[in-house]
This record gives C-alpha cells, structure tokens and sequence, in this order.
C-alpha cells in the first residue's frame, strides 16, 4: 500500500512539474511575440488631426509577426472616402524597405508625396521610430508606442504641408 501511495505522489509531482514547464514554455512564447502584433482599428475621437492633415473616415492595420521583424497590411479610408491597401515589412534594423499599395497623392500623402520605403528602429520593447521616404527624401517620422496594458497604439507624427511648413498629428489606435 505504502508503495502503490508513493507511486501515486510520485506520478502526480512528475505530472505538476511537465505542467509547471510547459506552462512556462508558452508564456516564454507569447513574450517573444511583438506587442505590436495585431489588429488595431483607429480611434477617431481620441486621434488629434491638422487642416493640412485631415482625419480619415476609418483605418484598420494588421500586424504579423515575422522573422526578424513584422509585416504591415493598412486598410485606411481617407476624409474623401477613397480607399488604399498598403502592405510593408518593418524589420527594426533602421534599414529601408519597399512599402507597396502606397496611394502617390496628397489625399493621402504628406504635401504632394507618399512613402514609398521605410525604415524602423526598435526604442524598446514597446516603442519604434519610423522613417518614411518618397524617392530617398524624409516625408515623415513617426514615433509608435504601445501602451502598457497592450491595448492602445499610439503614433506621434512629423511632416512637411504642402508649403514645407511643420506639421504632427497623432493617431490612437484601439486593439481588436
């Protein structure tokens, strides 16, 4: 009987301790992903807009995670209710990438040009600094922060307006 119970106790540990790593084997997972990595939808009551930038209609970014960095898909809707579809990659090593689907207008754009490479700097865990460019020329640099409770996505934006005056906005994006 003795044996049969420390059998019994010794069963139920080695089970509490597979239990105890695995566990501790998905959390380690779930910390290495981004916490950027999501679906986040634009909050247009809290987000801050200029005349010379004007506030969407509605944006949706999904962001994956990938080897090294992230992938970007942007679903925005501008004031006029034109649609785009902007897909990038940001692999937080500063260097430039393509951004595709970028509309090349001012409805969009920052004065009359969009982006059409970024580069990406990791801060820290939950901060990047964002560089786009249209044909190697800065059109804008944003700063991305995720709130520490993972559910706000804040972006603090610089630009030029048409007449090369400084313009920043910030958009506040709410995870879905």
């Amino acid at each position: 009987m003795r044996g049969i119970l420390l059998l019994m106790l010794l069963t139920a540990s080695l089970a509490a301790t597979i239990n105890a790593q695995a566990a501790t084997g998905q959390a380690t997972e779930r910390s290495k992903i981004d916490p950027m990595v999501g679906t986040w939808k634009l909050n247009l009551e809290k987000s801050k807009f200029t005349g010379d930038y004007p506030a969407p209609k509605s944006e949706t970014i999904l962001i994956e995670q990938q080897p090294g960095g992230v992938k970007v898909i942007a679903d925005p809707v501008n004031f006029r209710g034109k649609p785009a579809h902007v897909v990038y990659s940001l692999m937080f090593d500063g260097k430039d990438y393509p951004v595709t689907g970028a509309p090349q207008d001012s409805e969009f754009g920052f004065g009359n040009a969009s982006a059409d490479t970024v580069a990406v700097k990791r801060i820290d865990a939950r901060t990047v600094s964002v560089i786009r460019k249209q044909e190697g020329k800065v059109v804008s640099t944003q700063k991305i922060v995720i709130s520490k409770d993972g559910k706000t996505r804040i972006s603090y934006w610089k630009a030029e307006n048409a007449q090369r005056e400084p313009i920043t906005w910030m958009t506040i994006f709410d995870r879905q």
